[in-house]
């Protein structure tokens, strides 16, 4: 298949665009910036082979422009086998189709027609398979190509080796008798995975079961002789429980008796215990009350010493706080005293600020009035400049220049090929002659003249030697005089758009706007300089609010007043000091310690004597309630009382102890824990006996059933292992035939892989090969002995690949005079350095001497390298015409 033009009108945000005379051989690169439109070529050749005129498919509808009530349409004349087609199409709305059969004979269908007979052709003469692999878009520059699934491929391969071509899993499927063994083998074990399946795996599952029966039934069978014996166990259990019971039960009996006796006595050493516990507390209080006295005299006492002691000590805390007082009255004097010669100092200092700031600001209204004046000048030049770029007209920039440059390059270019490719007769004469060109008069001489040949020219010569010179160009005289029109309709446009007569006009108005462009930015910055990043607006409104200045102050009254404030300062700093000096002085005495300690002892004076009198009433309201005598003799009344008691308690911890209470509870315990045990053992007894009957009754029969089992098993075993045989049989040869198509296939993907290895091998720099898959899929690289997965690689090495991949497919196409596929980049090379893109450059030019290359880039230099490509620009391509 060959691509020769497309045409889009409407289409995916494309107004219009159409690409002519695509090469069938050679490279075409269509370039332009990101978004331009490259890709929606592609969409439009897939949405022409892939979507019928009537699709009201979502992928349809997102065709349309967005926000523009037209229809999509595409066009595009190819060539498929012998047929030479254009077809149309129009979607959604006024939908279309138009498939026009142009060679070998003239044929035209329109609607579902035109359908049909596309699909007729294509399904005849196109690899689809192939005609998909070779689009190598943006989103596939990493996906492997399935090779075996392109039948053209397969068949080219299959020519070349003699082996039939080899299709993934269906491989194995190959022949009848693969097909037989297959069906053989799946009876045992999974075709995709090997396990065991079907009748191995049934047979298997039933010999388990039968083994798992067997060794159930004979568990069982071991259960009931232990079930047996558990029940007589039981029985002797219950009975030497019964024995002992009655004697177990007297003893306990006993010892409770024996516990009874041991309480009475505990709770007479109880009673006792509290009484001496009363007594001990009776003493206790007596004794409290005797102490307390004596404690209350001598604190009396020491408080009357106190007293004395603090009543010396406030008369001298008087004589010191009068002399605190005389002191801190001076040092008052002193602060004040400074503080007024600190207010005068700071009022000097004040009158001379707002001087020097009156000053300052007269010099700085001035300078703003100046600075103002300034900026209005060059804003006034500014403003003129950019009156004149607006009045010019239409701007010229380099790019125009260039533009319309180039325009009159490529005009004299064309009539410079035509005089060379035009035919022509050169006509000399020996003498003057005169002829006759079309009725019109010639002079012909030494140095001769040139007639070019047009249809219908008619020559009157006499004595005249003619010669016919051919034309030396590839293209005819007629094509030649459509581009210099064309050029020079363009060039004549452009000096419209630009208001100029000729080149030289353009570049003189190129000058001029370029000069006016740098006064308007030197201008600029020298505005921005002097307003030193204030606002223009601003600047004005300061400016007009400032008042006429009658006299600038200068220089020497400027330094006056500032000489004035240091001074003042500086006397304002020493009176300062003077103040603070006075302050630090009579810091130490703000607390008035001394007055303080006067306060502080008269305070505890009057504490002291309060405390004498409270110490004092108590003594004596004591002494009026018990006399000391008698607290005395009660003091020794509770301790004889708490001495009889003592001995009452002695003889009854006597008792206790001789009748050894811990040992007779210990007995006890041991008595009660015998019998619960005997108990618990005749009812343990009788429960395993119930339990072990309805274990017996429940394993009746259980022998026969060992019987059963066994023979089950071993014809479950039997079966089992007739079917491992036959399964391990056909496994084995199934095994022996994978091994021989495996071979086949190596062959068969030889040539594929070699043709591969030689591409890669100029891009990677050594030598190369590569690891297929059973769809011929590249799996691993082997470069110089390393293999590397193709995850692995990097992403300029994976679009290497892809490219690699499809130029080796073109490549054994070609070489086997099969008709391909065009092979279609949709922005490769992206992630590729700069010396493996001139490597890949070769690639290019070589798949391009027998392959139609068509690659769509917004870097056109990437392919620089590659000898007689085309370059076509986007821009250019979307002012084509539209459709008619």
């Amino acid at each position: 298949m060959k691509i020769h033009s497309i045409e889009l009108t409407d289409f995916r945000g494309v107004n219009h665009l159409k690409v002519n005379d695509i090469p069938d051989t050679g490279v075409t690169i269509i370039h332009g910036r990101n978004e331009a439109g490259k890709t929606t070529i592609l969409k439009g050749i897939d949405a022409l082979f892939n979507y019928k005129f009537s699709s009201k498919a979502t992928a349809v509808k997102a065709l349309q422009t967005v926000n523009a009530d037209v229809s999509p349409q595409a066009a595009m004349e190819f060539s498929v086998g012998p047929y030479r087609l254009k077809l149309s199409k129009q979607w959604i709305k006024q939908a279309s189709a138009l498939l026009e059969v142009l060679e070998p004979s003239h044929n035209m269908y329109k609607g579902e027609e035109a359908e049909t007979q596309l699909n007729e052709f294509l399904s005849r003469h196109l690899d689809r398979n192939l005609f998909d692999a070779m689009f190598l878009n943006q989103d596939d520059l990493h996906e492997g190509i399935k090779a075996a699934g392109i039948s053209s491929v397969a068949g080219v391969l299959s020519n070349q080796t003699g082996e039939e071509a080899v299709l993934g899993e269906d491989a194995e499927a190959a022949t009848k008798l693969m097909k037989q063994v297959d069906a053989t083998y799946e009876r045992y074990y999974s075709l995709k995975t090997g396990i065991e399946a079907k009748e191995l795996k049934a047979a298997r599952a039933e010999h388990s079961a039968a083994s798992d029966e067997l060794e159930s039934a004979s568990e069982a069978l071991a259960a009931l002789a232990e079930y047996v014996e558990r029940f007589e166990k039981a029985q002797e259990q219950q009975r030497t429980a019964d024995e002992k019971i009655p004697g177990a039960r007297k003893e306990v009996e006993e010892a409770e008796q024996q516990l009874k006796e041991i309480e009475g006595l505990q709770s007479t050493v109880n009673g006792l215990l509290k009484d001496q516990e009363v007594a001990r507390q009776g003493l206790e209080l007596a004794q409290s009350r005797r102490d307390e006295r004596a404690k209350l005299r001598e604190s009396l006492d020491a408080a009357v010493k106190e007293s004395k002691k603090i009543n010396e000590a406030v008369e001298s805390a008087e004589t010191k706080a009068k002399e605190e007082e005389q002191e801190v009255a001076g040092l008052n004097a002193e602060v004040e005293s400074a503080k007024k010669l600190y207010t005068q100092a700071r009022e000097r200092s004040k009158q001379a600020r707002i001087s020097l700031a009156e000053l300052q600001k007269k010099r700085q209204a001035h300078e703003l009035i100046s600075k103002s004046a300034q900026v209005e000048e060059h804003a006034e030049k500014l403003s003129a400049v950019r009156s004149e770029v607006e009045k010019f007209g239409p701007a010229v920039v380099d790019r125009d220049l260039q533009r319309v440059e180039k325009l009159e390059q490529e005009l004299e270019l064309n009539r410079r090929l035509r005089e060379a490719a035009v035919a022509k007769l050169v006509l000399t004469s020996a003498t003057s002659q005169q002829i006759s060109v079309n009725g019109e008069e010639l002079d012909v001489g030494a140095s001769g003249q040139n007639v070019e040949l047009t249809p219908g020219l008619t020559l009157n010569i006499g004595d005249v030697t003619a010669r016919y010179e051919p034309g030396t160009g590839a293209d005819s005289a007629q094509e030649l005089d459509r581009k210099i029109t064309a050029t020079t309709e363009e060039l004549e446009l452009e000096l419209e758009k630009l208001d100029c007569t000729d080149v030289d006009a353009v570049r003189a108005k190129r000058d001029k706007y370029r000069e006016l462009l740098q006064q308007r930015e030197q201008h600029e910055a020298e505005l921005k300089r002097i307003l030193d990043g204030e606002d223009l607006e601003e600047l004005r409104a300061r400016a007009a609010a400032v008042e006429e200045i009658d006299e600038v102050p200068d220089s020497a009254a400027i330094e006056k007043a500032e000489l004035e404030i240091s001074e003042a300062e500086e006397a304002e700093e020493n009176a300062n000091n003077a103040v603070e000096k006075a302050e630090a002085k009579l810091k130490p005495w703000a607390e008035r310690p001394a007055r303080n300690a006067l306060i502080k002892i008269q305070s505890e004076a009057e504490q002291a004597n309060k405390q004498i009198e409270r110490l004092d009433h108590e003594l004596k309201v004591l002494k009026e309630t018990t006399s000391d005598e008698a607290l005395e003799q009660q003091a020794l009344d509770a301790e004889t009382a708490l001495g009889k008691v003592n001995e009452d308690v002695a003889q009854a911890r006597e008792k206790l102890e001789a009748a050894k209470p811990d040992l007779a509870q210990s007995l006890a315990r041991g008595a009660r824990a015998q019998l619960d045990n005997l108990q618990a053992k005749h009812r343990n007894a009788e429960n395993e006996q119930i339990s072990m009957t309805g274990h017996i009754q429940m394993q009746s029969g259980v022998a026969e059933r060992v019987e059963k089992a066994e023979a089950a098993e071993e014809l479950a075993r039997n079966i089992l292992q007739a079917v491992e045989q036959r399964a391990l049989a056909v496994k084995r040869l199934r095994e022996v035939l994978l091994g021989h198509q495996r071979e086949a296939r190596e062959r068969y993907a030889a040539p594929f892989a070699q043709k591969l290895g030689q591409l890669a091998g100029r891009v990677f720099n050594g030598e190369v090969q590569f690891h297929l898959s059973d769809d011929l899929v590249v799996e691993k690289r082997t470069l110089d002995g390393v293999t590397v997965g193709m995850q692995d690689l990097s992403g300029g090495a994976r679009e290497q690949m892809a490219i690699l991949t499809r130029f080796a497919i073109a490549e054994l196409l070609s070489t086997s005079g099969e008709q391909g596929a065009p092979v279609v980049v949709d922005d490769a090379l992206g992630s590729t350095d700069a010396s493996r893109i001139q490597l890949m450059a070769t690639l290019f030019a070589d798949v391009g001497e027998k392959s139609q290359v068509i690659v769509f880039t917004c870097e056109p230099a990437r392919y620089d390298r590659v000898p007689d490509s085309t370059f076509l620009d986007i821009d250019q391509l979307k002012s084509a015409a539209p459709i008619g």
